[in-house]
């Protein structure tokens, strides 16, 4: 397997059900820290991982779900200056680290996975940028090859 450079993003605050539509902070600062355990529950997990992205910065304009198995649920989230990112809801974590895995043999994968039991991931290989800036979102953990 492919060496891997992972590293931690986002805050260890706990935050409410990401599936509850009711939950609006009123302010960007209430808007809690994600840190990357949280679940996202089939069906519409993948628009609540779109909201949460929304609620902290990452902007999806084009956002096109697909059928796309093992994966539970997959959206292309692409943002308004044409970078994509791939969103994936896997049926569990084991599931999830395989996969991530899997695109580590990829050319410059940058990946960002779910903490411990949280089953989802998001594959931004296309934009580093893009990539970190799910990963502070998202606070999961950082998944990309080392510098050579």
């Amino acid at each position: 397997m492919a060496a891997v450079a992972v590293s931690t993003a986002g805050c260890s605050e706990q935050t409410p059900d990401h599936n509850d539509a009711a939950y609006i902070p009123a302010s960007q600062s209430e808007i809690p820290s994600l840190d990357g355990t949280q679940s996202y529950a089939v069906p519409a997990g993948i628009n609540a991982v779109n909201g949460d992205l929304a609620q902290r910065g990452v902007q999806c304009p084009s956002f096109d779900e697909q059928d796309a198995p093992p994966a539970l649920e997959q959206a292309l989230c692409t943002t308004q200056d044409g970078r994509t990112a791939m969103i994936s809801i896997w049926p569990s974590a084991e599931v999830r680290d395989d996969e991530v895995a899997a695109r580590l043999d990829d050319p410059d994968p940058c990946l960002v996975s779910g903490r411990d039991a949280a089953a989802w991931s998001v594959d931004a290989s296309a934009s580093p940028e893009l990539c970190r800036q799910v990963a502070m979102a998202l606070g999961g953990v950082l998944v990309q090859a080392p510098a050579p």
